[in-house]
């Protein structure tokens, strides 16, 4: 195995916590430092979710428009792609069927509002 470098700046993904779990946590590298340190979430993969999409980054789960579990959006005119399931003549759709397959919402969105309150509060102190 080829050493890691150390960097800079902290660096943190997210993934799961282990092989066999959905289980999801957040791998922190610190500054100078060469191994990720895990951090549960308490969040698990929504069933069928494998990966996000750069789209699904800023958008929570409960999004009218895009989340998997949409809330009702204020006026009432929103259609939720994140949660279409086409069905129809073949050749109606206009778009590739492989569009409604990508996921729209960010499952673990908690874990970016958490770090944009912390940056926050660390920022007022």
């Amino acid at each position: 195995m080829t050493e890691v470098p150390a960097l800079p700046f902290r660096l943190t993904l997210i993934g799961n916590l282990r092989r066999d779990s959905d289980e999801v946590a957040q791998w922190i590298r610190e500054p100078g430092s060469r191994e990720a340190v895990p951090r549960p979430t308490g969040l698990t993969w929504p069933e069928a979710a494998f990966s996000l999409g750069h789209l699904a980054i800023p958008m929570p789960l409960d999004d009218p428009m895009y989340g998997l579990s949409p809330r009702p959006a204020p006026d009432g005119l929103a259609f939720p792609l994140g949660q279409v399931a086409p069905r129809g003549e073949t050749g109606a759709l206009l778009l590739p069927l492989g569009q409604f397959a990508r996921i729209r919402s960010n499952p673990f969105f908690q874990v970016i509002v958490e770090r944009i309150d912390a940056a926050v509060q660390a920022d007022v102190r």
